[in-house]
């Protein structure tokens, strides 16, 4: 009998030991948040960064198959093949409107018809990123060449950053480079973008 009322007394816990236990899960909880969000971001801007480098060769691969030039450009115009590229769709990270491919951008193909009529056929369109800036300091298309998907003009170079939280503020340590050769080779770099 004695046995039994200490196994009964026993088999429970302590209000203070539950009180301890939940304190100890709430300063871990705290302490996980930001390497979370961090870890999140960091996430975040590599799936953008990667969805850019394989538009990129996806566009110079249908340039040289097709044969015909194929154009990769910022969404203005609600996302339609991109003739004007006058609309600002963001605001830079020093509160400055700026040309931000972040909104989207679209893969498209001038098709000519036998009677000489062009029209654009969109092969790809990305609708705009979340939580992450894409910049380029020129905002004109890039258009792929055939038949070996050389780009017109010189190196090009897209910078990524990533935001940390739901405020307005950038952190410097997520940022990445897609560069484009003038061969309309793609890479992807860690940091910023050279100068």
């Amino acid at each position: 009998m004695h046995l039994r009322i200490l196994i009964a007394r026993s088999s429970g816990f302590v209000l203070a030991e539950l009180v301890i236990v939940l304190a100890i899960l709430a300063a871990l909880a705290v302490t996980a948040i930001p390497a979370f969000n961090y870890w999140l971001a960091r996430d975040r801007l590599r799936t953008h960064a990667q969805n850019l480098l394989a538009t990129f060769s996806y566009a110079r691969s249908e340039a040289i198959k097709r044969g015909v030039p194929v154009t990769v450009c910022r969404a203005d115009e609600g996302g339609t093949a991109c003739r004007k590229h006058t609309q600002i769709c963001s605001v830079n990270t020093r509160g400055e409107l700026s040309d931000d491919w972040g909104c989207g951008y679209t893969v498209f193909v001038d098709n000519t018809s036998y009677e000489g009529e062009r029209t654009q056929q969109a092969l790809r369109v990305q609708a705009p990123l979340e939580s992450v800036t894409l910049f380029s300091r020129i905002s004109a298309p890039l258009q792929f060449k055939p038949p070996t998907g050389q780009i017109l003009g010189g190196l090009r170079s897209f910078e990524f950053k990533a935001r940390l939280n739901t405020e307005s503020n950038w952190d410097e340590r997520l940022q990445l480079c897609v560069t484009i050769s003038i061969a309309g080779r793609v890479r992807l770099v860690k940091g910023p973008c050279p100068q």
